[in-house]
């Protein structure tokens, strides 16, 4: 009788430490996905045409700060985005992770007003090639979506300290800060770095450049659907 149950003994151990090991696993993985990188599914029209609906995309999360994991906080290396950047972020509406541009940073002026965006008294770049409209923020130029025209205005603000202005680059059908408001730093939970697949193309890896304009990108436009109060 003792070696059988010496046998079940052993048996509990190798499986109690298999565990073990399986939840520390499972731990350092959910640590590293809230602390370091991790992925998400663009849910609506509000970035086309830089992101599309359903595009999958790699975020990374240390680009502002290591966070302490399963939080909001940042415990080392915090720094504010830059202007053009494109972030994922918990929205202050719903909760939800949400993605737009960074267009002003804490102590920037920045007004809208028929499609013109003006930061610190300066318009930001915008031309047209061909059939594409491009917009240049900081260091960063992008194509902008225009089949729901250019949305609301934004009357002048001073973006306070700890705050973003973000919009979506599909202007006309986007809610973004000319809607609720200025966004609190702590909410950005990282910028994207990669789309790793796409409805229409499968998987891929297309790093988001610094110049939108001059590489091939998706068809300019938007599918009617979601209209002006689209979210996300």
């Amino acid at each position: 009788m003792e070696a059988p149950r010496g046998h079940r003994v052993q048996a509990l151990l190798r499986h109690g430490r298999e565990a073990l090991s399986l939840g520390l696993f499972v731990m350092v993985a959910l640590a590293a996905r809230s602390s370091l990188a991790d992925h998400y599914v663009i849910p609506s029209e509000s970035m086309e045409p830089t992101l599309g609906i359903g595009d999958r995309i790699v975020v990374q999360k240390m680009a502002y700060g290591l966070r302490l994991p399963f939080s909001l906080q940042v415990i080392a290396g915090a720094r504010v985005p830059d202007r053009g950047d494109v972030v994922v972020f918990q929205s202050p509406v719903d909760g939800k992770p949400w993605v737009k541009r960074v267009i002003a940073v804490p102590g920037d002026t920045v007004e809208v007003r028929g499609g013109v965006v003006r930061v610190n008294g300066s318009e930001l770049e915008r031309v047209s090639a061909g059939f594409v409209a491009c917009e240049a923020v900081g260091d960063h130029r992008h194509r902008l979506g225009s089949a729901f025209g250019d949305g609301p205005d934004q009357a002048p603000l001073v973006v306070p300290s700890g705050r973003l202005f973000v919009m979506g680059d599909n202007r006309g059908n986007s809610f973004d800060s000319r809607g609720w408001g200025v966004l609190p730093l702590a909410n950005v939970l990282g910028r994207v770095a990669a789309v790793y697949w796409t409805p229409s193309g499968g998987f891929q890896w297309s790093t988001l450049s610094d110049d939108e304009c001059s590489r091939s990108a998706r068809q300019e436009g938007s599918t009617p659907g979601a209209g002006p109060g689209d979210r996300g």
